[in-house]
């Protein structure tokens, strides 16, 4: 029944948990972020301390739950870090609130959220949107498309000019 559609109700509750659940750090979890992607489920993570490591994502959240560079996680603190929970904007916010969150991972609820730099034409059409003051269209024109996806996971590639000049 591949392809079903459906979800059992053990990967229901895994997800519903996710998602929706207060996750605490308990006796021997720490607060990690995601800094690398290792592949096959692994993780390069920092603390809140500065040290580095390899974090684990258990089958129970395999193809079930992505994480991206920059996500906070709690990890089970070992030699070898096994991810416990992940956490998203109101579950930060509610840690936070708890005094639970580390001081070094201090972050404005906006850089949580992609945004757009000042002078793009996502911005643009978010001002005009807004009931900004309505601008030419040369100051909305961009190289960038605004509707194009940015995938955190991937470092910045290296772009190489071709000169076409034909000189024979």
């Amino acid at each position: 029944m591949s392809g079903a559609g459906r979800k059992s109700g053990y990967r229901k509750g895994v997800t519903q948990d996710v998602l929706y659940g207060e996750p605490v750090p308990e006796a021997g979890e720490v607060i990690v972020q995601v800094q690398a992607m290792r592949g096959s489920n692994l993780f390069e993570i920092v603390t809140s301390e500065g040290e580095t490591g390899i974090a684990m994502l258990p089958t129970k959240y395999r193809k079930l739950i992505w994480i991206r560079r920059g996500d906070f996680l709690i990890v089970a603190a070992a030699v070898n870090y096994s991810v416990e929970h992940i956490l998203y904007k109101d579950q930060i916010k509610q840690l936070k609130k708890q005094n639970l969150w580390p001081d070094s991972f201090n972050v404005d609820e906006a850089d949580l959220e992609p945004k757009a730099a000042d002078g793009d034409a996502a911005s643009a059409l978010g001002k005009l949107a807004l009931g900004g003051t309505k601008e030419t269209s040369d100051d909305l024109e961009c190289d960038s498309d605004p509707m194009l996806f940015v995938n955190r996971n991937r470092a910045g590639g290296q772009y190489v000019e071709e000169d076409d000049s034909d000189d024979e």
